[in-house]
């Protein structure tokens, strides 16, 4: 680091300014991508609460949420297993997502 380099030559105050100067444009671009990032997931959640979920969608994806399986989910709703992973991969491609896991996380908001 320059600032190392400043202190070895016995020029502190230099290496006190680039130290500065170096952590300001670090916490600069933290700060950047943090409101990048944060815009990002507000444009997600207003999108997600524009999405509509037919009602055999919601009840696959929370008994998921609960751990269930698509076969256990199918015994319990009555269904097949892959009637239960159709229903699931119908609400993926509906929020355009590619892991259960996450449209399992963006459906929970939207159950009563």
């Amino acid at each position: 680091m320059l600032s190392e380099c400043h202190a070895a030559q016995g020029r502190l105050e230099l290496a006190y300014t680039s130290h500065r100067r170096f952590f300001e444009i670090h916490r600069r671009r933290i700060e950047y991508a943090s409101r990048g990032q944060l815009d990002a997931v507000k444009a997600q959640q207003s999108v997600a609460a524009c999405i509509r979920l037919s009602d055999r969608e919601l009840e696959c994806l929370s008994w998921s949420a609960a751990g269930k399986t698509a076969w256990e989910t199918g015994v319990i709703l009555g269904l097949s297993e892959w009637t239960v992973v159709y229903h699931i991969e119908k609400a993926k491609r509906k929020f355009g997502l590619t892991r259960k896991q996450e449209v399992i996380a963006h459906a929970i908001d939207l159950l009563p």
